[in-house]
Formats: structure tokens, sequence, C-alpha cells
């Protein structure tokens, strides 16, 4: 799928990975995320995989926003972004889906 700015009211862009493990990988090099989110005039990108950080999950995201102090663990809006995308890739058949984020921040990883 290509990477691609998704608004339902507020933009984000939308990165998809092929596995959660490349989605736990994934490091924020804020100078160069900052440039080319500032060259989108968006805010904010979410790295996604089509798959669950827990057995219950379908998908799994990041929040990267270079001029945030730390990770968000949960954005509805960017979510909501997410879904449609996938719906409109036929990632997902299915307009609900169980949406994981968070896991990856200080004291979650286990959970």
């Amino acid at each position: 799928m290509p990477i691609q700015v998704v608004s339902t009211g507020v933009a984000f862009l939308m990165v998809p990975l092929k596995s959660l493990e490349l989605v736990k990988k994934a490091e924020m090099n804020r100078p160069e995320i900052r440039k080319l989110l500032k060259s989108l005039e968006l805010n904010a990108m979410l790295v996604s995989a089509p798959e669950g950080f827990t057995p219950e999950g379908d998908i799994f995201s990041r929040l990267m926003d270079p001029d945030n102090a730390g990770e968000d663990p949960y954005t509805g809006s960017a979510t909501g972004c997410m879904g449609s995308y996938l719906y409109h890739y036929g990632v997902i058949t299915n307009p609900q889906m169980r949406c994981e984020q968070g896991h990856l921040l200080a004291g979650l990883e286990g959970e």
C-alpha cells in the first residue's frame, strides 16, 4: 500500500509496514520526520501493521510526532484515518476492527 495523506477532519501521513516487528523497530528521526511533515503541512504520521500486538488485535500503530515530547498512547483522530485507509485498500473488509497502540511505552511492553 502507498504512503499517503489521509484526513477524516485532521490529516495524518499513513505509513503502512508489513509486520508488527517492523513497527516495533521503527525509530523517530525527529529532524527528518519534521522536515517531511512540514513539506506536507502535517503534524504527525501513523506507522501501522495489519496485525495486533495481542492476539485480540487487528492493527497495531505508533504515532510519530516529532514535536511531541513522547509517543502518544492513543490517537483517535489518526486511528479513524487509518481505518478508512485500510478499508479503502481492502486490508480490512469489516468496518469494525480492534486497534492497539501504546504497548511500547515504558511499563506497557508486556501488556
